[in-house]
């Protein structure tokens, strides 16, 4: 398949275009000429080197033809569909706790901005109001069920990070 043609000797159309056959001998054109004799080739011969048309040497020499703009256009359309289904799926993927976090930002908003106010770092203003939000969730129940703290934390600083 990969390997050199091979063209097994024989009479076969001149390759120069004259009526009559010429002798290959496997390797070259001889200088043989012959009118009106048998064709001695197999079915699949592809032509040895030098021959014209149709008598133009393995199939596989020739130039593949080039690909369709249809092509092209669905392998960028399809390329562009990945991408974005890739972004939407995968970088823009939202696992957070919701009302862990908004229940951070309320926080965040309130008691943990006025201690950022009086000097104590955002980080610390949100631990303590996370803090004083368990101490008194056995009173009113505001943590909500499935809470996850550091969706809390993350709702809280971006809080204060906006005030």
């Amino acid at each position: 398949m990969g390997g050199p043609h091979y063209t097994p000797p024989g009479w076969y159309p001149d390759p120069g275009g004259g009526q009559g056959q010429r002798y290959w001998d496997g390797y070259r054109w001889t200088a043989q000429r012959g009118q009106s004799r048998p064709w001695q080739g197999s079915p699949s011969w592809q032509g040895p080197p030098g021959a014209t048309s149709p008598w133009q040497g393995p199939a596989a020499a020739l130039p593949k033809p080039p690909m369709s703009n249809a092509l092209k256009l669905g392998i960028l359309g399809a390329v562009v569909v990945a991408s974005i289904v890739f972004w939407v799926v995968v970088l823009n993927w939202d696992s957070r706790h919701e009302p862990s976090y908004e229940l951070g930002q309320q926080t965040g908003r309130s008691s943990a901005a006025s201690l950022a106010r009086n000097g104590v770092g955002e980080r610390d203003a949100c631990e303590s109001a996370l803090s004083l939000m368990y101490q008194f969730d056995e009173l009113d129940h505001q943590i909500p069920a499935g809470f996850v703290q550091e969706d809390f934390m993350a709702g809280c600083l971006d809080a204060l990070g906006a005030a």
